[in-house]
């Protein structure tokens, strides 16, 4: 932990000082170069900090002395409107306005027509899938994490050039993943309808449009009717499932991909932040927006081309009798413990991603490449949570019931201990170290929880997918909602508290889990290590080796 704190904070200091000098260096030769579209003048991204205590820093401890100064005034000079600028807001609004009147015609018609019909799987699915799609759909799945990761950074100065506050800009985050999961409860059954296909165009082509919307957006306004889009776009994530299970009958197969898909998601995680907030701070925050645009129409042009309709052929009444029976399953009292145990625990990472923006750069004063670094520690470290675990349960020889006891317990003692370094929140290390801490437990515990909570309801796993993924966002996102109030209110000590409090909420759900999973009358707690293996016998089905990586 001493080493982690002496690199972290030699770490966040050179990004500071990286950025100031690459700010200063760009303004002074390469102002009139950039005096365009993306940037029209470097000096209006800059950050005027008066009365900051950054020059008594001692060499051998950085962070210790970064801290809350409330004489420090962090102020963003709004971005000129060029004539290009303004043309492509215009031309935006109208895109917009077009990608709505198109969504609602659609839903009227499907209303008054009813849904198109399936087209018949292609014979190629039963081949295999093909390497070059596999990798379209990972990498597809990286980019849904990446769209909304990569302009973290740069909320502040958002919110100056579109004339947002800050509890609106946080909101963005948070309405992204609201709509994600709950459209994301249509296109999977959507998709068993109409087919795989038709569904992945229409999200990728909404992500294109919606994207370019972002970028060119004037005002605020503008700005949330298309991330409301991107949102819509977005629910594309459990239709890439769907696909998986389409193409990779059988199940070790199929959980060697799924798992390849969340390292990429989490590799996405992990370079957008980055990626994002270099660029805020040498262009503009619009030009990551353009790239993802750029991104998002070359995939569905790719789609378009060389996708063919993998969803099989299944019978419509024996689908809606699953559909009926998975529900009553997932509403069981065990099964809803276990996802109120992983709401809590996404609960920290979804304040964390909507607020750290304004909590780095304006509680602590530092810049938006500080911001990205903080965000990448973030994801390393949760990724790293999950190869911890892992080892741990190899070398205990630990079920996956135990290791799920195991993690669980970890993460009480995480959010006890980030409540406690709330008492010195003022500091800067004290709000790393708890949210760092917070990160190392965050995976590691949704890991063996998903893999409790999936086994049996293997039957109707899209649909148990779908109501997982809306818990896991849309009561975290809006407990997240009153945790930017309580920042912008309160200050930093009760907001980290706030941030904490579902670390310690969990493992009482979890506590509800094994009591109702012991009442039930054909199993035990002491017997479902995920697949009713008996907890004396070593062995485990192949399902239940392989664990989910991510904790989006």
């Amino acid at each position: 932990m001493l080493l982690l704190k002496t690199s972290l904070g030699w770490l966040c200091l050179a990004a500071v000082r990286a950025n100031s000098h690459c700010e200063s260096h760009v303004v002074e030769d390469t102002e009139d170069t950039f005096n365009g579209f993306l940037q029209v003048n470097m000096e209006t991204h800059a950050e005027i900090v008066h009365a900051t205590s950054h020059g008594d820093v001692p060499k051998m401890w950085p962070l210790l002395e970064i801290k809350i100064d409330p004489k420090r005034q962090v102020s963003y000079q709004p971005e000129t409107v060029t004539p290009l600028l303004h043309f492509f807001s215009q031309f935006s609004k109208a895109v917009v306005m077009v990608l709505y009147f198109f969504l609602l015609m659609s839903v009227i018609v499907w209303l008054l027509r009813g849904l198109p019909t399936k087209a018949p799987q292609d014979e190629s699915v039963k081949d295999g899938c093909p390497t070059t799609w596999l990798l379209f759909l990972c990498s597809t799945y990286g980019f849904i994490f990446f769209t909304t990761d990569q302009y973290a950074p740069s909320l502040p100065q958002m919110g100056v050039d579109l004339s947002g506050s800050q509890g609106v800009m946080s909101a963005t985050v948070q309405l992204n993943f609201i709509v994600k999961s709950i459209a994301g409860l249509v296109t999977a059954g959507i998709s068993d309808h109409i087919g795989r296909r038709p569904v992945t165009l229409i999200c990728l082509s909404l992500l294109a449009f919606a994207t370019f919307g972002c970028a060119c957006a004037p005002n605020i306004n503008w700005f949330l009717a298309s991330r409301f889009l991107q949102g819509l776009g977005e629910a594309l994530e459990p239709v890439i499932y769907a696909a998986c299970r389409d193409y990779f009958s059988k199940i070790e197969e199929r959980i060697m991909v799924i798992s390849w898909i969340k390292l990429i998601g989490i590799t996405g995680q992990i370079v957008a932040p980055i990626f994002g907030g270099f660029a805020s701070a040498l262009l503009n925050w619009r030009f990551s927006f353009f790239c993802l645009a750029v991104v998002w129409a070359a995939s569905a042009a790719y789609a378009a081309r060389y996708m063919v309709e993998s969803c099989p052929d299944n019978d419509d009444a024996k689908a809606e009798g699953i559909y009926l029976s998975g529900i009553w399953r997932i509403l069981a009292p065990a099964s809803l413990c276990n996802l109120l145990t992983q709401m809590c625990a996404m609960t920290s990472f979804s304040v964390f991603s909507a607020n750290i923006g304004y909590v780095a750069q304006v509680s602590y004063g530092q810049s938006s490449i500080a911001t990205a670094t903080i965000l990448l520690v973030w994801a390393v470290l949760d990724a790293l949570g999950v190869g911890v675990m892992q080892s741990i349960r190899s070398a205990c020889g630990m079920s996956i019931l135990q290791t799920g006891r195991f993690t669980v317990v970890m993460m009480a003692l995480s959010g006890i201990l980030s409540m406690v370094l709330g008492i010195y929140a003022e500091h800067l290390w004290s709000y790393l170290i708890a949210c760092f801490c917070q990160s190392l437990c965050l995976a590691a515990a949704l890991v063996p929880l998903n893999v409790l909570y999936s086994e049996p309801l293997e039957d109707c796993a899209g649909l148990a997918a779908s109501v997982e993924l809306t818990l896991k966002y849309v009561p975290p996102c809006l407990y997240s909602m009153i945790c930017t109030q309580t920042l912008i209110n309160s200050g930093v000590q009760s907001y980290m508290n706030l941030q904490s409090i579902g670390y310690v909420a969990g493992p009482v759900f979890y506590i509800g889990y094994e009591v109702f999973q012991r009442l039930q009358p054909n199993a035990t707690v002491g017997e479902t290590n995920a697949g009713g293996k008996d907890p004396d016998n070593s062995e485990e089905p192949e399902n239940c080796k392989s664990f989910d990586v991510n904790p989006s």
